[in-house]
C-alpha cells in the first residue's frame, strides 16, 4: 500500500478520494473520484449506502441492514404503450424501448415475476414473456389491460457478487446476479436469489431461503442423492408437463371462448353460455330442458322417453333399416305392411307365438294331406259338373226346344181359349198339367241324387277352404312384432318407453319432421349433415330445411351474398365461412337477417382465415346473428 508521509499535496493530491460533486454529502448518492476527477465506480451517501458498479470482494462481512445485491429500477421512464395491434385478455403488447434512467432496461430485460401497473391492471404478476417479429406480448395473470394505454413495470436487473469471505446479515439478503461464496454465511432473515448461488463452506439460514434458478450439490440433506431424486422429480414434472401439454393442446382462448380441440375428461364441467361441438358429441346420458333445433342424424342406440305414459308423436315417414323390438303395446290406426318377418315371443289373441306356430304347422300339415284327398274328390266333381254342363246343354237345346214348343202350343192353345172363350177353371187345369209335366221332367231320382252329391262335396270343399284361409290369416295376424326392416306410412303415434337400435331414417318428397313431445335422452352422438354452399353471379343460396350445418369458401376478386330460405322456426344455423388462399372476399347478407347494435358481421380480412356464425330463428322470416368466432 502506498504511503503519503513526507509528501507534499502536489505529489499526493491524485490519489486523494473525493466526492464527485465537489460539495458536501446529502441523501443522494454521488459518486467518489480521485484527485483528477476520474470516477472510481463507487458512490455513497449521509445515510449509509453503497453502491458499487464493479465488483465487491472482502474477507468478512458483517451487515447488521438488510442488504440488496441487486440492480433495481422503480418503474420504466416513459412507460411502456400497449400497442393497438390485436392481444389476449391478459396481454400487453409492446414494441421498442422505452425504458430510460440511470439503469434502464428495455422490453427484453421484462421478466416472469415482475409487476405491472396501469389501466385495469394493479400489481399484475407477469406470467410470460414472448418475442414477436416486431415486439413482445407480456401476459399478466387474470389481469385485463386495454389497448393504446401506458403500463410500467417493476423489477430487477441482475449483477455480479463476489463475497470470498465471511458474510453475516441481521436482516434480508436479495441477490439477484451470480452470487459466489467461499467462506461461511450467517443469515438470520430472508434470503432471495434470482441467480446462481455456489457454497464451498457452509450456509445456516433461521429464516427462508427463496432461489429462482438451480440448487447445485450431490447430496442434500433430508433429500438424500441429489441425482437419484433429482431423476424422479424429472419424471414427475415430465409428466406434469405433458399433462400440462394436453390441456394447451385440448383448448385455447378465443375472446370470452374456450375451444377444445381435443378430448376432454372431467368428473363435472359447467358451461354458462354456449357449448358449440364441431366434432363428434359422445355421452351415456344426454338430458335436454329446451330442444330449439332439429335432430339430423343419430348415431348408436337412442331411448326416446323414459316413462310408460311419456308419448312419442312421429309426423310423416319412419324407415327402420335395422330391426325394431317393442317392449310395450303398439296401437296402429291404419295398415301395417311388413315387408320381413314379425319376431315375437306372445301375441294378444294368439298366446305363445312357438305353440301356435307349431300348432299352426300341424293344422297345416293336416290340410296339405286333406288337399291331397281332395285330388280324386276335385276329379269326381269336374266329371259331374261336366255332367251337369251336359244337362243344363240339354235343358238349354232340347228341352228347351220341346219346351219351347209346347209354349208355342200352350199359347195357340190359349189363343184358341181366347178365340173360343175357354173358362179360367179350363185354364187353370191346363196350366197344372203342364206344370206337372216339367215338375216330372226335372224331379227324376238319379236327378236329385246328383244335385245332392254335389252340394255335400262343396259344402266340404267350403270347409276346407274356411280352414285354410283361417290358418293364412292367423299367420299373417302373427306378424305382431317385427325383426329386420321395418316401413309405416301416414302419422303414427308411440306409447311409452320405444327402444332403436339401429338405424331411425325420416325422408320424404316434403318436409319431415319427427316430434318430441317429453324428454329425449342419447346415448349415442347426434349431428348434422355438413352442406357447401356454391356461388354462383356472386350469390350462395343457404336452404335451412336442408341441414344446420353449411360451408362456404368465398371468392378473392368479388363479394358474396349469402341468401337464406326455407327459415324454420326454432333453428340453430351454424356456417362456417373460409377465406380462399390467394386474397381475401367479403360477405353480405339480406335485411332479414338481424345483427346486434353495432357488431354487424365482416369476414376476416386473411387468407386462409375462417369464421364460424351461428344464427338463431323464432319464425320463418328472419334469422338472428348470435355471434362470429374468428381463426385465422
Amino acid at each position: 500500500m502506498g504511503s503519503l508521509s513526507n509528501l507534499y499535496i502536489s505529489q499526493s493530491y491524485q490519489s486523494l478520494i473525493h466526492l464527485g460533486n465537489d460539495s458536501t454529502a446529502s441523501t443522494s448518492l454521488v459518486e467518489l473520484q480521485d484527485g483528477l476527477g476520474n470516477d472510481l465506480g463507487i458512490a455513497v451517501n449521509t445515510r449509509g449506502d453503497l453502491r458499487l458498479d464493479g465488483t465487491l470482494s472482502v474477507q468478512n462481512l458483517t451487515v447488521t441492514g438488510a442488504v440488496a445485491i441487486d440492480t433495481y429500477f422503480s418503474a420504466s421512464t416513459p412507460p411502456y404503450t400497449n400497442s393497438t395491434q390485436p392481444f389476449f385478455t391478459d396481454t400487453v403488447y409492446v414494441t421498442g424501448s422505452y425504458a430510460t434512467g440511470s439503469y434502464p432496461p428495455s422490453i427484453a430485460d421484462v421478466k416472469v415475476g415482475w409487476i405491472c401497473n396501469g389501466i385495469n391492471v394493479t400489481n399484475g404478476i407477469v406470467t410470460a414473456v414472448s418475442q414477436s417479429a416486431s415486439g413482445y406480448y407480456i401476459t399478466m395473470a387474470g389481469q385485463f389491460p386495454q389497448i393504446s394505454q401506458q403500463y410500467t413495470f417493476t423489477g430487477g436487473i441482475s449483477a455480479p457478487v463476489q463475497i470470498d469471505g465471511d458474510l453475516e446479515i441481521s436482516e434480508n439478503l436479495i441477490v439477484s446476479g451470480t452470487f459466489d461464496i467461499e467462506g461461511k454465511v450467517v443469515v438470520n432473515d430472508n434470503v432471495r436469489i434470482n441467480g446462481n448461488l455456489e457454497v464451498s463452506g457452509s450456509q445456516r439460514n433461521t429464516g427462508s431461503l427463496f432461489v429462482s434458478n438451480a440448487i447445485s450439490s450431490s447430496t442434500i440433506t433430508g433429500i438424500g442423492n441429489v441425482t437419484s431424486f433429482s431423476q424422479s422429480l424429472f419424471a414427475e414434472f415430465t409428466n406434469i408437463e405433458n399433462y400440462t401439454s394436453s390441456l394447451r393442446a385440448a383448448f385455447t382462448a378465443s375472446g370470452v371462448n374456450t375451444i377444445f380441440t381435443n378430448d376432454i375428461t372431467a368428473s363435472n364441467i359447467e358451461v354458462r353460455n354456449n357449448l358449440n361441438v364441431v366434432g363428434t358429441l359422445t355421452a351415456n346420458k344426454v338430458v335436454t330442458l329446451i330442444e330449439s333445433s332439429s335432430i339430423i342424424y343419430s348415431s348408436g342406440s337412442n331411448i326416446l322417453g323414459d316413462e310408460v305414459s311419456d308419448t312419442q308423436t312421429l309426423i310423416g315417414l319412419v324407415i327402420m333399416s335395422g330391426s325394431a323390438s317393442l317392449t310395450g303395446s303398439m296401437g296402429i290406426s291404419n295398415n301395417l305392411n311388413v315387408i320381413g318377418n314379425i319376431s315375437s315371443s306372445t301375441i294378444s289373441g294368439i298366446g305363445n307365438v312357438t305353440t301356435y306356430s307349431q300348432s299352426v304347422d300341424a293344422r297345416l300339415d293336416i290340410v296339405e294331406a286333406t288337399a291331397s284327398l281332395y285330388v280324386p274328390f276335385s276329379t269326381s266333381v269336374d266329371s259331374r259338373l261336366d255332367a251337369v254342363e251336359a244337362t243344363s246343354s240339354y235343358l238349354n237345346t232340347t228341352f228347351s226346344q220341346s219346351v219351347d214348343f209346347r209354349l208355342d202350343e200352350l199359347e195357340n192353345w190359349s189363343s184358341s181359349l181366347q178365340t173360343n172363350f175357354v173358362t179360367q177353371a179350363e185354364l187353370n187345369a191346363a196350366t197344372a198339367s203342364l206344370i206337372n209335366q216339367i215338375d216330372t221332367k226335372l224331379n227324376t231320382s238319379s236327378f236329385n241324387a246328383y244335385t245332392q252329391s254335389t252340394n255335400t262335396n262343396i259344402t266340404n270343399l267350403s270347409a276346407s277352404t274356411a280352414l285354410v284361409d283361417a290358418a293364412q290369416e292367423a299367420r299373417i295376424n302373427g306378424l305382431a312384432s317385427l325383426t329386420g326392416s321395418y316401413a309405416t306410412t301416414g302419422s303414427n303415434t308411440f306409447i311409452g318407453n320405444q327402444t332403436i337400435t339401429g338405424s331411425l331414417i325420416l325422408s320424404s318428397s316434403a318436409a319431415v319432421e319427427l316430434g318430441v313431445i317429453g324428454n329425449s335422452i342419447y346415448s349415442g352422438s347426434v349431428r348434422g349433415n355438413v352442406i357447401n354452399l356454391s356461388i354462383s353471379s356472386n350469390t350462395a343460396s343457404m336452404d335451412l330445411s336442408l341441414g344446420n350445418f353449411f360451408n362456404i369458401t368465398l371468392n378473392a376478386a368479388n363479394p358474396c351474398r349469402i341468401e337464406p330460405i326455407n327459415i324454420q322456426p326454432g333453428q340453430t344455423t351454424t356456417l362456417r365461412v373460409r377465406q380462399p388462399a390467394g386474397g381475401t372476399g367479403t360477405v353480405q347478407f339480406p335485411s332479414n337477417v338481424d345483427y346486434p347494435n353495432g357488431f354487424q358481421y365482416s369476414a376476416t380480412p386473411q387468407a386462409n382465415a375462417v369464421d364460424i356464425l351461428t344464427f338463431l330463428s323464432f319464425d320463418s322470416s328472419s334469422l338472428y346473428y348470435s355471434k362470429a368466432n374468428q381463426f385465422i
